[in-house]
């Protein structure tokens, strides 16, 4: 007695071809959480020195293309690992060499969440 096999291989061949589109569903950011959240917060604590005019450390923070490019010290933003983005180190200040924004002021609690 042969047994068919097709209802496996359908299912094998669609999950396969689920599991490789996932990625790109999930590649566009939440615009309304950005644009709400993040531009705002961006434009108040860090446009001034890593904006479109001036960039220190050759880090400009105006769009995903120069967040993923970074500065000197690497990539700003490493999308879904928080702990590994200098942009997020720098904010919460536990890092001595890497601070910001400079002097004592600090991101709110709810902004650094933000971020992450």
């Amino acid at each position: 007695m042969q047994r068919c096999n097709i209802p496996i291989i359908v299912l094998l061949t669609l999950s396969l071809t689920a599991s490789m589109w996932l990625p790109l569903a999930n590649a566009e950011p939440n615009t309304d959480f950005f644009e709400s959240k993040i531009r705002p917060l961006l434009i108040t604590h860090c446009l001034k020195c890593h904006g479109n005019e001036k960039q220190e450390s050759d880090l400009r923070l105006d769009s995903p293309k120069h967040w993923k490019k970074g500065g000197l010290s690497g990539p700003a933003i490493i999308s879904g690992k928080p702990n590994d983005s200098l942009l997020v180190r720098a904010v919460k200040k536990t890092d001595p060499d890497l601070q910001m924004p400079p002097g004592k002021s600090k991101l709110n609690p709810q902004e650094s969440a933000s971020l992450e």
